[in-house]
């Protein structure tokens, strides 16, 4: 059964029961006390009540609930104008039949409502069929739809052009310019043949019969922060059927709708590391599409899917390159170069197609995955996981999600007005297994796979103490304790919470961790956290106590407040 934005309080088995949010409305905990009050060396011990549990709980967590179907999603975060404080999502849209593109508004990641239809040409443009994957760029207060969809009746005769509108939800038009018409697509490389690369030109015929013609879906647009140059990213396939290794391309633009064909680049080959190397690595379903990208720390990193769409191992792997068009160096799976994926035992079947959006200093991902949690055959739906750069074994920097998530997570800061603060803490742990580090338990990636390019911070048997200690009180409404993938190293439970507060010591009790207390169709979430939940609270010093018969896996802790 699913369980939607639902908790256990009463005996604390999981997130509150009313989503929480942080402000100065939350008042003084003393108020919203009952229990024991117990006296030790003149500083008191209380014990949190449910219903100071449940006070002013929301806008802390969102949750993957979506009734929405739709894949390849991308999602607008509007920080000005009409939509200001909304998430805009466009994807490959069922309802329309792929017909046209739909806008849906959230103010929260977890409630989506549909505005309008964003852009539906209904035969008035050159292509209204096979319309996929569509991405949103604004640019001097002109947002641009970028999508691709067939044109005329050749089989997956696909294109890729742009709409524009001076709104994020459009109604978006087809862009019409001095050497292109509402009836012909944005990107035509057979009338281009001459400027492109010659490994990349192709003898196959286009719409008109003209040779030079390349299958291309995914647009992807690009602004380089380090140069302000555009850049558009696609998926080409120099076959007409999908038993053709598809691979990703990149080319400068002069402005979004003027392509500079003379830069168009190859930056992946199906089943090698780099276009043309030696090194082999493990992609699938002769697949490399869905691509993005984005800059950090002097590094472009370029994101894939691999696998097919309709497989449950659809995934989303990385490249790493010094410039916009690369080389781009394959990252191999086994060194964290899957960004999202799914286990088959977890709830979420199937992860793929993603894009980038920024909400506030955090980096989030967009994604698809199964309607069902089974198959494809109801459709996709879309999802979102925060994003994080850990550093791998050989040094480099890896994208990972924490995800995929089917329980509810901390929303972005910047949305909630507070955030987790456990990497503002002194950490320390007196049963630290040999070989651990007590900084994985704040370096803020939760691991949930069988491989990933960090581990969980691990104890050994027996009885384990974990302290947070503040330099000064910070404002607490949340302590959430994720648990390991591995069930061989799971705690069935904690023994204390204990929160050195202004006010004395509170003790919020003991919780046992039941993994059946969020599951769906008879799978575990993963994802679900120990979690406890009770109004702001000024504390300066965090306890954790745990005993277990066996060592245990901790992936991570987060401390959700506010200086």
């Amino acid at each position: 059964m699913k369980k939607r934005l639902i908790f256990l309080i009463a005996v604390l088995m999981g997130i509150s029961a009313v989503l929480s949010g942080c402000g100065d409305a939350a008042g003084d905990v003393t108020g919203s006390q009952s229990g024991e009050n117990n006296t030790d060396n003149g500083n008191v011990k209380r014990t949190l009540s449910p219903e100071a549990m449940a006070a002013n709980q929301k806008n802390i967590f969102y949750q993957n609930i979506t009734d929405l179907t739709g894949a390849d999603p991308f999602v607008l975060c509007c920080e000005s104008g009409e939509y200001a404080g909304s998430f805009l999502m466009y994807s490959t849209s069922r309802t329309l039949s792929a017909r046209g593109f739909e806008v849906y508004q959230s103010r929260d990641l977890t409630h989506w409502e549909k505005l309008q239809d964003a852009f539906y040409p209904q035969g008035g443009t050159w292509g209204d069929t096979k319309m996929w994957a569509p991405e949103v760029i604004e640019d001097n207060g002109m947002y641009y739809l970028f999508y691709s969809a067939q044109w005329g009746s050749m089989e997956y005769g696909l294109y890729i052009s742009v709409a524009a509108s001076s709104s994020p939800a459009g109604p978006f038009n087809e862009c019409v310019t001095d050497t292109k018409s509402v009836m012909e697509p944005l990107i035509r490389f057979e009338k281009h043949t001459d400027e492109i690369p010659e490994e990349l030109r192709s003898a196959l015929k286009g719409h008109d019969g003209t040779e030079g013609y390349i299958k291309v879906i995914d647009a992807s647009p690009f602004v380089d922060p380090e140069t302000g140059k555009k850049y558009l990213y696609m998926i080409a396939d120099l076959g007409t059927t999908y038993t053709e290794a598809s691979f990703v391309m990149g080319m400068e633009m002069g402005d979004w709708t003027t392509p500079k064909y003379e830069t168009l680049t190859r930056l992946t080959e199906y089943g090698l590391t780099t276009p043309g190397g030696s090194e082999v690595i493990f992609d699938g379903g002769n697949t490399n599409e869905g691509c993005s990208v984005l800059y950090h720390e002097g590094r472009y990193y370029l994101t894939f899917s691999t696998f097919t769409y309709t497989s449950t191992q659809y995934q989303v792997r990385q490249a790493i390159g010094e410039s916009p068009l690369g080389p781009f160096v394959k990252v191999q799976p086994e060194d964290g170069g899957t960004v999202i994926s799914t286990e088959i035992m977890g709830i979420r079947q199937s992860a793929g197609h993603s894009s980038f959006f920024t909400v506030g200093d955090e980096l989030w991902l967009a994604y698809h995955t199964f309607y069902n949690d089974s198959t494809i055959d109801d459709g996709r739906k879309p999802a979102v996981e925060k994003l994080v750069f850990v550093e791998n074994s050989k040094g480099q920097k890896v994208l990972q999600a924490n995800g995929p998530t089917s329980s509810p997570q901390l929303m972005p800061r910047a949305l909630a007005g507070c955030g987790n603060i456990a990497d503002q803490a002194q950490v320390s742990c007196d049963n630290t297994a040999p070989g651990s580090d007590i900084k994985l338990l704040t370096d803020g990636f939760v691991p949930m796979h069988k491989i990933t390019p960090v581990p969980g911070f691990e104890a050994d048997a027996g009885e384990t103490t974990i302290t947070f200690a503040f330099d000064d009180f910070v404002k607490l409404r949340n302590v959430l304790i994720y648990n390991s993938f591995n069930e061989m190293k799971r705690f069935t439970g904690i023994k204390a919470v204990l929160l050195e507060t202004d006010q004395g010591e509170i003790d919020l009790g003991p919780l046992e961790y039941s993994s059946a207390a969020y599951d769906e169709k008879g799978k575990t979430a993963y994802d679900y956290p120990a979690a406890y939940s009770f109004a702001e609270t000024k504390v300066k010093t965090v306890t954790i106590q745990i005993s277990s018969d066996v060592p245990v896996e901790i992936p991570e802790i987060y401390l959700a407040g506010r200086n």
